[in-house]
């Protein structure tokens, strides 16, 4: 005799390779779960109710990281801003960029132009 879902949680927790007695706690978790509801709705169980919430809930999550994804992606792309204040080591390290490029130019026989990454601080 078990329940039918329970038994699903458990095997799909086994298959993520979750150890059996964790496993059975994740169980054990989604049981109380169950009884809460139950007790504060004073409906019965419906486990068809239980699944198109868990699949509401997994159909969020994929559309939570796409957007993240999304974001990420414009994030990444985005060329820094010469307008915003730096710091000691950034100027320093920008200045190094610009040397270790003019000396790319010099052996290809061409200016790329880079100077205008540089800041001047006053």
């Amino acid at each position: 005799r078990h329940n039918a879902l329970i038994k699903a949680i458990y095997q799909k927790h086994l298959a993520k390779g979750m150890r059996k007695k964790a496993a059975m706690g994740a169980c054990m978790h989604k049981i109380l779960r169950i009884v809460f509801g139950i007790l504060n709705s004073k409906k019965p169980f419906d486990p068809q109710i239980d699944i198109k919430n868990s699949s509401k809930i997994a159909d969020k999550k994929n559309e939570d990281s796409k957007k993240i994804e999304i974001q990420n992606q414009v994030r990444r792309y985005q060329p820094a801003n010469t307008d915003a204040p730096i710091s000691q080591r950034q100027t320093k390290k920008r200045k190094e960029q610009e040397l270790t490029q003019k000396d790319k130019s010099s052996c290809t026989g061409s200016d790329s132009g880079s100077s205008h990454i540089l800041r001047s601080k006053t």
